[in-house]
């Protein structure tokens, strides 16, 4: 956060355009990477800290979509959905395991890994009919 709150004078300058902001003394090449460099950065700290359980995220919208069949967005049934896959992949650590419990996050990181691939086959076998 430290780089974007200091780059964002830069920022604002190259907005009024790469001539004045070059006149200026910012470097209009150097400043443009700054945001994706701090985004990318900044979402993989938040990953490192959270684990691979906010991957949940990409796939509950998508099972609450079929579920309900509405055509907007809707946000409850995609945070219950979210909720239901977290939970049940705690509850399957429990009983899978044992006594050696290893995170939520890992049987996250599987499921949601196989569904997009599920959904993968299953649209490639829709085209082949």
């Amino acid at each position: 956060m430290p780089v974007v709150l200091g780059a964002a004078r830069r920022l604002t300058l190259l907005e009024m355009g790469d001539d004045t902001a070059d006149a200026l003394g910012v470097p209009p090449e150097r400043s443009r990477l700054v945001p994706p460099c701090a985004g990318t950065g900044l979402t993989a700290m938040a990953v490192a800290a959270a684990g691979p359980v906010p991957v949940v995220a990409m796939a509950a919208p998508r099972l609450a979509r079929r579920v309900t069949r509405a055509a907007g967005p809707d946000v409850l049934p995609a945070a219950w959905t979210g909720a239901l896959l977290v939970s049940a992949a705690d509850l399957a650590t429990q009983r899978v395991t044992g006594s050696a419990l290893p995170p939520a996050g890992v049987v996250t990181g599987v499921a949601d890994g196989a569904y997009p691939a599920w959904l993968l086959r299953k649209e490639r076998r829709a085209g082949a009919v």
